[in-house]
């Protein structure tokens, strides 16, 4: 168990160098395999650049987004069996993110430690493409379990 997200045995997280390689499909189907294979899996999608989890999870619909009965913590959406946060469900498929530093920081350790995961096998983090402030900020917030590097 984590002593940083200590609900969550295993924090693996689904990077890679460049964007277009597969990584979000990868995190998605290691996370649903997982949860049909009886595991408790929660699915972060922390590429707020390009968060892809609500449509590949089948989770459009804003009636099956995330909710906050108390405006503090939220209540993850699920399908498959997973518990899906991600910052596609908070802004427009259309919209641009554009963070860097402080503001994406705060909006990771959020989505870490201010979603309701409960008790966990393994919390999969689709990751944003790169080695910059997104995985800076996962590796000092979470206890990694281990990483997937997804490359061409």
């Amino acid at each position: 168990m984590s002593t940083k997200t200590p609900n969550i045995k295993h924090v693996i997280a689904i990077a890679s160098g460049k964007g277009g390689v597969g990584k979000s499909t990868t995190a998605m189907n290691l996370a649903v395999a997982l949860s049909i294979s009886g595991q408790k899996v929660g699915l972060m999608d922390a590429d707020v650049y390009g968060p892809s989890q609500p449509r590949m999870m089948g989770l459009t619909d804003p009636e099956k987004h995330p909710q906050s009965a108390d405006g503090k913590i939220i209540q993850p959406a699920m399908n498959h069996g997973v518990k899906c946060m991600s910052m596609g469900f908070m802004v427009a498929e259309d919209e641009p993110i554009v963070w860097r530093g402080p503001m994406l920081q705060k909006a990771l350790v959020q989505m870490l430690f201010q979603v309701e995961w409960g008790e966990l096998d393994v919390l999969v983090v689709d990751m944003p493409p790169g080695t910059g402030d997104a995985q800076i900020s996962m590796a000092s917030q979470a206890d990694l379990s281990g990483a997937i590097i997804v490359s061409t």
